[in-house]
């Protein structure tokens, strides 16, 4: 029996590469992303320990120094989440940038793969045909010799 071969398959196989490395570079970004958000929420758990810390240093006797370096770094984390925020919204936005590469990646696989699938289905009747008529002629010579 024939088999079916398509002549495109070279093609379908460079565009699902291409698409698998689109997939590998959305995830590196989303990644980074997951990375910088568990960043963002240890800083805010240590700002919220540091100022509990701080109500408890309040009772009592006050050290004004250490009271002064609490709130100091609580300053500079609420910096540096200033900063990792403005970096997340660009993460976000080559995010999206690299889901729409994706989607046009996996688009143009589809577009093969439903070629593909024609082609096959095109193949698989004629093929059916071809089968269906030489078993036509076969009964005809077998009627012939009787």
């Amino acid at each position: 029996m024939a088999r079916f071969r398509f002549k495109l398959q070279p093609l379908l196989d460079h565009r699902k590469r291409l698409e698998g490395e689109k997939q590998r570079a959305l995830a590196v970004i989303e990644r980074r992303r997951i990375d910088i958000e568990d960043q963002i929420r240890a800083m805010q758990r240590r700002i919220v320990e540091n100022k509990a810390e701080l109500g408890r240093n309040l009772v009592g006797s006050v050290d004004t120094s250490a009271i002064r370096s609490q709130a100091a770094m609580s300053m500079q984390l609420d910096a540096r989440i200033r900063r990792l925020v403005a970096v997340l919204a660009e993460i976000y936005r080559r995010a999206d940038h690299a889901r729409g590469e994706l989607l046009l990646a996996r688009t143009r696989v589809k577009a093969i793969e439903r070629l593909r699938d024609r082609r096959y289905e095109q193949w698989r009747l004629a093929e059916t045909k071809r089968e269906t008529a030489a078993l036509d002629e076969l009964g005809a010579m077998n009627r012939a010799i009787r």
